[in-house]
């Protein structure tokens, strides 16, 4: 969800930027957004958690693949 949407869907839900601020807070070196509503504008979602986090941010899609350790 973008700023403003995620909050009237309770605690299920994160905004990109939440989920940003965990990921810096936790230390992630990556983080992968995911799980887009169909009418949720990506590149602001992006913009959004972009503000909140320094790290390399990926936005999923359909069959996207991540490599995951060394």
């Amino acid at each position: 969800w973008l700023d403003g949407q995620g909050e009237r869907m309770g605690p299920i839900h994160l905004t990109s930027r939440q989920a940003a601020e965990h990921a810096s807070r936790a230390g992630v070196p990556h983080l992968v957004l995911s799980h887009f509503w169909p009418t949720v504008d990506r590149d602001l979602s992006r913009a959004q958690a972009a503000e909140a986090y320094q790290g390399m941010l990926t936005m999923g899609h359909e069959n996207l693949a991540v490599p995951v350790g060394s």
